[in-house]
């Protein structure tokens, strides 16, 4: 599977706001607003690798 220069910057972009997000969280206590984020941010995770996955099939 050869990866596009796009992809290659979208997938660096994607590793640094989870590096992020994991600093982030590991400061915050471990209450439900951060649980609630949690599963909202891994939903939308998934909507975004299902398309890109789709794109990546189509190509």
């Amino acid at each position: 599977m050869l990866m596009n220069l796009w992809g290659l910057a979208i997938l660096c972009l994607l590793i640094g706001l989870l590096l992020s997000l994991m600093i982030f969280f590991r400061k915050k206590k471990k209450t439900t607003p951060f649980f609630i984020s949690l599963i909202i941010f891994f939903v939308l995770l998934a909507i975004f690798l299902h398309g890109v996955a789709f794109y990546m099939h189509l190509t």
